[in-house]
């Protein structure tokens, strides 16, 4: 790899963002239950009747039980401008109890942190956070993938804080903390016990509301003689308080989480070599690319056709649209290779326009708009995503 180097007596030079060699991934296990119960302060709402609805729907909405099973796999991704490195954590496997594969499967956010050092943050995470996905719901499991035992000290085991920020954007965020304390049968014991109390705040400017977290984390470690954790259970009991900016609506949900990680085997990984997720000009590029194609297939000399297709994560195209109106044109949608990237299901639609024979870029595309609740509010998922997000719109 070649670097640019700018020399100037009153700056220091900037690092530059290195791609990540070839490493060893880690890989879990896991299996949880997330149980939720929603509340609304009711003296707030005013007797409104639209709200008094809206309220009396998201609390039904918002009390499920749900058990979920899979692995997920951590590999590298970038090292930053800081020395941290960024990693790729990908859900390979996620299913119901009955052995139903969920939308959560497939998708990836991305953890960062220091070589040996604790997590700092997790991020790139929209996709995961997505309605039907549940990633913000289960964001302590997600976390604790990153919980090292503590260190001995004269007395025992040493206290700890463990914090994840959690990150959708610049504008969705989250910080919890968790003071644990830890507790060993004996010296020789390899189960590590550990609680602490759960707190934190959010803030989500797209909604324009802000929260507090409380509760409590507890549970146990299994550790290797070398000192690996090959097992994690835990409980987390949360509580999320969402008000708005302008102080109106509270909504309140108790969210409890059970399960277990166990460390998987793990195997060299290449680093993924981009962000994790299309965007619109990846989709146009590949699109322009074949612009003598589009000139070779079209049926005449002026042809403008809704342009309607799926890119599988794989990056290969499948037409979804009407195949009698798009004709030998189908055939080179489908020999085009998009970037892979890690939403299934990607639909995306455009026009193919074709003018005195000449191939016209389209200037845009439309692409899935995540409909996605206030950050760590979670429903049930057998509601649907725009209900929900027109009550809590009379809500907030």
């Amino acid at each position: 790899m070649s670097y640019a180097v700018l020399l100037c007596s009153c700056a220091k030079p900037t690092p530059a963002t290195q791609t990540a060699v070839a490493a060893l991934e880690n890989s879990w296990d896991f299996e949880f239950t997330l149980l939720v119960e929603t509340q609304i302060d009711e003296e707030l709402l005013g007797g409104v009747t639209e709200q008094d609805l809206a309220a009396a729907w998201l609390v039904d909405a918002g009390a499920f039980e749900l058990s979920w099973e899979g692995r997920v796999t951590e590999g590298p991704f970038r090292i930053n401008r800081d020395g941290s490195e960024s990693w790729r954590l990908l859900f390979e496997e996620v299913q119901n109890a009955e052995g139903e594969v969920q939308e959560l499967q497939g998708r990836a956010l991305e953890s960062r942190r220091f070589p040996g050092g604790p997590l700092l943050s997790l991020q790139q995470s929209e996709w995961v956070s997505d309605f039907g996905a549940l990633g913000d719901g289960i964001d302590p499991m997600i976390a604790m993938m990153f919980l090292p035992p503590p260190k001995k000290g004269k007395e025992g085991l040493l206290f700890t804080d463990f914090s994840w920020p959690y990150r959708i954007d610049g504008g969705r965020r989250s910080q919890q903390t968790v003071p644990l304390e830890w507790t060993e049968k004996d010296e020789d014991s390899e189960i590590l016990s550990y609680e602490g109390p759960l707190s934190g705040k959010f803030q989500d400017r797209v909604w324009g509301v802000k929260g507090q977290f409380s509760g409590r984390l507890e549970g146990e470690l299994q550790v290797s003689s070398e000192g690996e954790v090959e097992e994690t259970r835990f409980l987390v009991e949360r509580v999320v308080r969402v008000r708005s900016d302008d102080g109106h609506g509270v909504l309140r949900q108790r969210q409890v989480l059970s399960g277990s990680l166990r460390a998987g085997p793990g195997r060299m990984a290449s680093p993924w070599p981009r962000t994790f997720y299309l965007t619109d000009s990846d989709v146009l590029g590949v699109l322009d690319s074949a612009k003598l194609d589009w000139e070779s297939c079209a049926p005449q000399p002026d042809w403008n056709v809704d342009l309607n297709f799926e890119i599988d994560v794989a990056g290969k195209a499948h037409w979804t649209g009407d195949a009698e109106g798009f004709g030998e044109c189908e055939e080179v949608l489908e020999a085009l290779l998009f970037p892979p990237h890690h939403l299934p299901g990607l639909r995306v639609q455009s026009h193919l326009v074709i003018h005195q024979g000449v191939f016209q870029p389209y200037p845009n595309v439309k692409m899935p708009v995540s409909a996605k609740p206030p950050i760590h509010l979670v429903f049930g998922p057998d509601v649907g995503s725009r209900e929900t997000v027109e009550y809590l719109n009379q809500l907030f």
